[in-house]
């Protein structure tokens, strides 16, 4: 909003000045953004959760008789999301809004697990 308050204050007119508004610039700027992070999110899900996560869905657990050490499932998500993170954590810190990025990111991918 600074734009559209210096905007009015170099016009100077108060006729042109109390038309000036770019909200439906901002609505779009806005949308875009969430655009974004939803893909981001979505990215984070799709390229290296989905197959461990898809795998496990077909494994036999009934069959399982014991459990040992961390699966490969676990280490395939953990490695993907030590990796993927940072650049997502990076890329969101430029324009503050990591917090969003994580969130919707826990939101997709904790949809993707629970689909399981």
């Amino acid at each position: 909003m600074s734009l559209q308050c210096k905007l009015k204050e170099k016009c100077g007119e108060a006729d042109v000045s109390d038309q000036i508004s770019l909200l439906a610039e901002q609505d779009v700027y806005n949308g875009v953004i969430a655009s974004c992070i939803q893909l981001l999110a979505q990215d984070l899900e799709s390229a290296g959760c989905e197959a461990p996560l898809s795998a496990m869905t077909k494994m036999p657990w009934a069959q399982i008789e014991a459990v040992g050490d961390q699966s490969a499932y676990v280490t395939a998500l953990y490695t993907h999301m030590k990796q993927a993170v940072p650049l997502v954590r990076s890329a969101g810190e430029k324009l503050k809004l990591t917090f969003h990025i994580m969130l919707d990111a826990a939101v997709v991918v904790g949809a993707a697990f629970f689909r399981c």
